[in-house]
């Protein structure tokens, strides 16, 4: 123990140990070390159970073990801070208990020999002017103090009153008392009061701070800037301005009625002024403002500085190369205390950047700590305020810290680089987001253009839809809407909201697309339907248009059919919409329910076309009797006409005979094609057919007199022509044409004229 108490460089530290044994005698704990794997073993290599006691009641007895004080041993339930506490607590219990201990040996031991006994009235003395103290009159202990004083008897060195003289040495103290009287400022009250004004003023400048700190929340930049700027700005206006004033103030008011003498404010003379105490005084006074001036800029700097440190503590260790990972919504990088700036993470065509440059961070905090230091620089001296009357060149400058000092640029290094470094998690935390930026800058409208040109099914736009709709909510759940890195508080909610937006976005464009396609789909259908609304409304103008409509009615149930399968289709495909709370318009909806009613409007339709079919029916019957009374009529009219030809002998009126003949052919043919419809309407309606043999033969008896009569009108008119017209304006092949086709007609003529009777 000697050795180890002698030998300072000995190290002691903590084991870790297994408790085996209390002895609630001793109060000691009988503890082992543990091996590497945290085992009690014996010698042997076997554990060491029941406290090491063996089956005969013996202990096992090792060179590891040991029997300790609880004051030595903390256990791993145990609060490492209670154990500090309570060993400290000891060693100063310790330490007092040494002290006490030394105390009263040395008073045992103390020599008493010439040593006077307290008298009476010595005591009685103490006592009386004890009591008569200011600070003890009113003491409740006293009386218990002159009790104990009155029985120790206190062996003490009395000073007899008379007939004892101490030896003390010779001592100039006149001179000496002189000598500081002379050189000291402080031997008139009014010096004294000034000295604690300005000392008083100084202290409350020393304890100001040049910045704003602490901030109570983060900040944007120009914010921060300001704030800080502010605060420089509103110190520096301080020292120059009210400091000064307060202090000019202070001193004329202390000194201005001392008049004449060292501390004569209204000196003239500049030589008497340099010899005087108040030159001292005022040397005095510049050294404290200084002093208060350098205090004020070293402890704002070392805060501004320790407040950069506190929230980019967590960066201060890495690399360059640090890479953040995929879990963008926790951060490890948490400050000390609080953020200092805000910033927005943006996406744009430009990348991944944040709403204020990186950059400027670090010149601006650098600005900050040198404008914190020039805000000191100009502050003048208070001698040519205090002094009015002496005439001065300039106005004297203040010392303060200099920009360069070899502190201040540790401290201006050490905020430059701590910036540099929250830079890194920053920019690492920024390139996670750069998979987000095809999906930020995606047109919508040209996604829409390119997905409907691959002419997707409903269940293919249903899973694209899904698709927009997850990872939506895979955004919403790894983006979070801030985070802490360092001294930032990056603000995300606005990169969260914009692609979740953008997810909803496309999600619902895929929907419109879908939804215009089915109303493309309806509008088709209902056009359709239309057209089949239009032609039933027609109302047949007769019995073959009347026969039509019927046949093309048969054909509708069949098309309602396939229309109403593609309807069922395309609601199949609206309730997928409505699958995801798509909200239709109110045209979109409009039309898809009028789809969903055109089959059954159509059908009511038909009814209502057929039951007006039936009564046209007949009333095209009635016209049909009617129509071939007077058809008959006109039969026997143009049969008259017919056997009229033959009384027509003059060929001078072969023009007017062959215009008639052409009227009565017309009338002929008319009545041919009437008798061909009345006929086919008979067949529609379901009557006998009518024989009309009759009108061809009338057709057959007019033939030859439409020819001759034609012909012969023909012949005339080309005999005219070729007698008066000049021979330049006739065309032989034509003349011989016609001549050869008059003689045919007429050869024919006359042999069916021979062969008529009459």
């Amino acid at each position: 123990m000697e050795w180890i108490l002698k030998t300072p460089a000995l190290y002691y530290d903590g084991l870790d140990v297994g408790a085996l044994d209390y002895d609630d005698k001793e109060k000691l704990f009988l503890v082992q070390k543990i091996n590497n794997k945290g085992r009690i073993l014996d010698l042997d290599g076997n554990p060491v159970v029941n406290g090491g006691i063996q089956s005969d009641g013996s202990r096992i007895t090792l060179p590891s073990q040991y029997w300790i004080p609880r004051i030595r041993l903390m256990f791993n339930g145990e609060d490492p801070r209670v154990f500090a506490d309570r060993v400290a607590l000891a060693f100063n219990l310790r330490n007092h208990t040494e002290s006490l201990l030394r105390y009263n040996l040395y008073i045992d031991c103390m020599p008493m020999d010439g040593v006077g006994e307290l008298d009476q009235a010595s005591l009685k003395r103490m006592v009386e002017w004890a009591r008569n103290a200011p600070g003890l009159a009113k003491d409740k202990s006293l009386e218990d103090c002159t009790q104990l004083l009155e029985k120790e008897k206190l062996n003490l060195r009395i000073i007899p009153d008379k007939a004892c003289c101490v030896d003390v040495p010779e001592y100039p103290f006149d001179e000496q008392y002189d000598y500081f009287a002379f050189n000291s400022l402080l031997t008139r009250e009014e010096s004294i009061q000034a000295v604690g004004k300005v000392r008083t003023e100084c202290n409350k400048v020393s304890v100001m701070s040049l910045y704003h700190i602490p901030t109570t929340k983060p900040m944007r930049l120009e914010e921060f800037e300001q704030t800080q700027s502010q605060a420089t700005s509103q110190v520096s206006l301080f020292l120059k301005d009210s400091w000064i004033s307060t202090l000019r103030a202070a001193i004329r008011t202390c000194l201005r009625d001392v008049g004449k003498g060292w501390f004569n404010i209204y000196e003239i003379n500049w030589e008497v002024y340099q010899i005087s105490k108040l030159k001292k005084f005022m040397e005095m006074v510049k050294f404290i403002m200084q002093d208060s001036l350098r205090f004020l800029v070293q402890d704002s700097l070392l805060t501004f500085t320790q407040m950069v440190l506190d929230a980019c503590y967590s960066t201060l260790s890495l690399d360059e190369e640090y890479v953040w990972g995929n879990d963008i919504i926790s951060s490890t990088f948490r400050p000390k205390r609080n953020a200092l700036f805000l910033v927005d993470l943006q996406l744009d065509q430009q990348g991944v950047h944040y709403s204020t440059n990186l950059n400027t961070f670090e010149s601006m905090m650098i600005g900050l700590f040198d404008k914190g230091i020039l805000s000191t620089q100009n502050v003048p001296q208070l001698e040519k305020f205090i002094l009015e009357k002496i005439f001065w060149s300039g106005t004297p400058l203040l010392e303060s810290v200099g920009e360069h000092e070899p502190p201040v640029e540790e401290l201006r290094t050490s905020v430059r680089n701590a910036i540099q470094k929250s830079m890194i998690p920053m920019k690492a935390y920024a390139r996670e987001y750069e998979k987000h930026l095809e999906l930020m800058n995606l047109d919508i409208n040209q996604y829409i253009k390119e997905y409907e040109s691959q002419e997707h099914t409903a269940q293919e736009v249903k899973k694209e839809v899904e698709m927009h709709l997850e990872e939506k909510e895979i955004l919403e759940a790894t983006i979070p809407s801030n985070i802490i890195i360092g001294p930032f508080w990056i603000n995300t909610e606005s990169v969260r909201q914009a692609l979740s937006k953008k997810r909803k976005a496309l999600s619902n464009a895929v929907l419109e697309l879908l939804a215009r396609q089915l109303r493309k789909q309806a509008d088709d259908a209902c056009e359709e339907f239309k057209a089949f609304s239009r032609k039933l409304y027609e109302k047949p103008n007769c019995v073959e248009e009347l026969s039509e409509m019927r046949e093309w009615m048969k054909q509708i149930p069949d098309k309602l059919k396939e229309h109403q399968e593609v309807i069922d289709h395309a609601m199949d495909d609206y309730e997928l919409i409505e699958e995801f709370y798509y909200n239709l318009s109110t045209d979109d909806f409009n039309a898809k329910w009028t789809t969903i009613g055109w089959p059954h409007k159509i059908e009511r339709q038909m009814e209502q076309t057929y039951e007006q079919l039936d009564q046209d029916e007949e009333r095209f019957r009635k016209l049909q009797s009617s129509d071939q009374a007077n058809f008959n009529d006109r039969l026997d009219t143009l049969q008259m006409v017919v056997a009229g030809m033959a009384a027509h002998t003059d060929v001078s009126k072969a023009h007017e005979i062959a215009n008639e003949v052409r009227r009565v052919h017309k009338q002929l043919k008319e009545a041919q094609s009437l008798s061909a419809t009345y006929n086919t309407r008979e067949r529609l309606f379901g009557m006998p057919v009518t024989d009309y043999q009759k009108l061809g033969v009338l057709i057959k008896d007019f033939e030859p007199f439409k020819n001759l009569w034609i012909t012969v009108s023909d012949w005339m008119r080309w005999h005219e022509s070729w007698m008066n017209d000049p021979l330049t304006s006739i065309n032989a092949e034509d003349v011989e044409k016609n001549v050869n086709d008059a003689f045919k007609t007429m050869h024919k003529s006359v042999k069916i004229f021979n062969e008529m009777p009459n």
